[in-house]
């Protein structure tokens, strides 16, 4: 991986682009000989651990009944390994890529007061992908500054809509009240008649073939989400952004590798993630609204997304569609992020359960 969009003064916990950044790039190297030593220790875990399951049921014994329930734990905690090292990115035919190229593509971001240097960056992104969109609907959410009056964010505003009409892609910029990200989205999707919906948050930078790879696995009309992989971009700025970057390895090559495996990705970020529109469209109005006894809940607008895109069809994880994003770098900012996170993903393991089939992988 080759990080070129780094360094700057710091303000709000994470870090300021240069005036002019160079997007960062990346590419996605099939699983190496690593790998297939790291499954065939698995391999030989389970053989022993059901060596020793089998000896504790044949005879009570209490050193080998304790090393079976470490192994069941284990085995249990492990499953997405084996399925993760089978993941590869989807590659379209001749004849699908030409179907892939007549799709109309929407992209939206959601601004609330965002870095400028960031969200020009962002804006920047979209705009340089090797398969050009076809439409960005950028919605300030109500963003304001420390005083309480609106963010100004006229200069990239108008330049971004510049740049785009030089492009020949239709571009927006809407401001409305803050009411939240939801809110933000389907102020425009909930109208569009694109085929696909790219959603990205506004302090991410896609990589240049981000788009073009995002879309290949459409190819088959059982997908209804692609996923894309997200990498950290501010890595280098401390220990902590150093530890989040080793944590979201198991978790999108890993955890979610494995889902896609299986065609049933529960959670896509919502840093860049692909939608069929009709998915999007469909779910408008309770999407936005979603309550939990009787709250309303803004948060994992991204879960939310994909677990209606479960209820339609297949959900997977294109690894080679890139996007950077930038993490909290002061644990105050990461807690408060992950507090987020686990509050909303504790309510939609409640939908999963719920609305997923009693006999389905996701239950």
């Amino acid at each position: 991986m080759t990080l070129t969009f780094r360094d700057a003064d710091r303000s709000g916990g994470r870090p300021r682009p240069p005036h002019d950044p160079v997007l960062p790039t990346a590419r996605t190297a099939r699983p190496g000989a690593m790998a297939f030593l790291g499954m065939l220790a698995f391999a030989a875990f389970t053989v022993w651990g059901m060596a020793h399951v089998v000896g504790a049921v044949g005879g009570f014994h209490e050193p080998r009944a304790s090393l079976a329930m470490v192994w069941l734990a284990s085995f249990l905690l492990l499953w997405w390994a084996p399925f993760a090292w089978l993941e590869r990115p989807v590659r379209a035919t001749a004849d699908e890529q030409v179907a892939l190229d007549s799709l109309t593509v929407t992209v939206q971001v959601p601004v609330y007061n965002e870095d400028p240097l960031v969200l020009r960056a962002c804006l920047d992104s979209v705009l340089a992908q090797s398969r050009t969109v076809d439409r960005v609907r950028v919605v300030d959410d109500g963003s304001v500054d420390a005083d309480g009056e609106p963010v100004d964010y006229g200069g990239i505003r108008d330049a971004f809509l510049a740049r785009a009409a030089g492009h020949g892609v239709e571009a927006t910029w809407d401001r409305t009240a803050n009411r939240g990200k939801r809110f933000a989205q389907m102020h425009v999707l909930a109208e569009d008649d694109a085929d696909v919906f790219v959603t990205l948050d506004s302090d991410s930078v896609l990589d240049r073939h981000a788009v073009r790879e995002g879309l290949a696995p459409f190819a088959s009309p059982r997908v209804q989400s692609v996923a894309g992989h997200v990498l950290v971009l501010n890595r280098d700025a401390n220990l902590l952004t150093r530890l989040t970057c080793v944590l979201y390895l198991p978790f999108t090559r890993g955890l979610r590798s494995a889902q896609s495996v299986l065609r049933r990705v529960t959670i896509n970020s919502g840093t860049l993630a692909f939608y069929r529109a009709q998915t999007v469209r469909d779910s408008a109005g309770a999407y936005e609204n979603e309550h939990f006894w009787g709250r309303p809940m803004q948060m994992n607008d991204d879960s939310m997304l994909t677990f209606y895109a479960l209820l339609k069809g297949d959900t997977v994880h294109q690894p080679s569609a890139i996007v950077f994003t930038l993490v909290p770098e002061r644990p105050r900012h990461y807690f408060g992020q992950q507090l987020r996170w686990m509050r909303g993903t504790t309510v939609r393991h409640l939908w999963w359960l719920r609305y997923m089939p009693l006999r389905g992988v996701v239950f």
